[in-house]
């Protein structure tokens, strides 16, 4: 098979082959930018956490998690900032499992018993997270993968794609398919943008210097923005303060009001204030709601 051209290619070396399956940590293959490719993504968390941004939803991931991207859907994964420092104990480790949709053919997937299959490939544009018994299944099949040669790594494939095909509690990232995939100037802007947010959003960041990286004048940016993400730049970066908030909540026996300074609120009250609006509750509710 001739060598598939994909912005993928730059980061996973697929090189000729149709079908790849990698373990990655965060340092040697997580590399922060938000792309897409022709390919499906089948991507299990053995170890870790982060903050994820799949077409235009921004949310957490952490350990057990089971995701498919289908061909064409922009992501992005980022591990929390403990993984990556030179002194850090904490194991952060993940499954990816990419594959040519054309290993299955127009015949193949007309058969009845490849329905599943083909109504899977069919709404991977989505995204798909898969939980309950087909995720303890699906991990068993990628574990599998791991010890068994080429040949039977594409039946244990399709024994993937039918369980997620069949499964009953599948979620949808996205509501609806994005129009069309982002073309490569756009995907480069909307990755300086995120990456620049993801790195400092504990500081202020104005208009005028996220305008600047994505080199656009202020109230273009503003516009842009807002079309792209059908929400304004305040309010994502809220998102990503609150969300990292939350996850100390949770995780960490800091007290609220550092917790408040540490994701980037110069003040309680905006800090409450923006934390009800996103999560419909106070930081100690929700403290004594998930914490375990």
């Amino acid at each position: 098979m001739p060598e598939r051209q994909s912005e993928l290619l730059t980061i996973v070396p697929l090189l000729s082959s149709p079908y790849l399956l990698v373990k990655k940590t965060a340092r040697d293959q997580f590399h922060g930018v938000y792309h897409h490719h022709p390919e499906i993504q089948i991507e299990y968390v053995l170890a870790g956490s982060g903050v994820q941004i799949i077409g235009d939803r921004y949310s957490r991931f952490t350990s057990g998690d089971l995701l498919l991207f289908g061909p064409g859907v922009p992501h992005l994964r980022r591990p929390d900032p403990q993984y990556w420092r030179e002194d850090q104990t904490k194991n952060f480790e993940v499954i990816t499992l990419i594959f040519d949709p054309g290993l299955f053919s127009a015949a193949m997937l007309s058969i009845p018993a490849f329905k599943p299959i083909s109504q899977l490939i069919q709404n991977s544009d989505r995204g798909v997270a898969i939980h309950g018994d087909a995720q303890a299944e699906v991990i068993d099949l990628l574990i599998e993968s791991f010890t068994t040669d080429p040949v039977k790594q594409i039946n244990l494939l399709v024994n993937i794609l039918h369980c997620i095909g069949n499964a009953s509690d599948l979620e949808y990232i996205l509501p609806e398919p994005l129009d069309s995939p982002p073309s490569d100037n756009v995907s480069n802007r909307i990755s300086n943008i995120y990456s620049h947010a993801l790195e400092h959003f504990r500081d202020t960041i104005t208009i005028k210097d996220i305008a600047k990286v994505a080199n656009l004048s202020e109230h273009s940016f503003c516009r842009y923005f807002k079309k792209t993400f059908k929400k304004p730049f305040s309010y994502f970066l809220a998102e990503l303060r609150i969300n990292h908030a939350a996850t100390l909540l949770n995780e960490t026996d800091q007290s609220i009001s550092e917790i408040c300074m540490e994701s980037g609120f110069n003040n309680f009250a905006n800090f409450n204030k923006w934390f009800r609006r996103i999560k419909h509750c106070t930081p100690s509710e929700y403290r004594r709601r998930y914490q375990v």
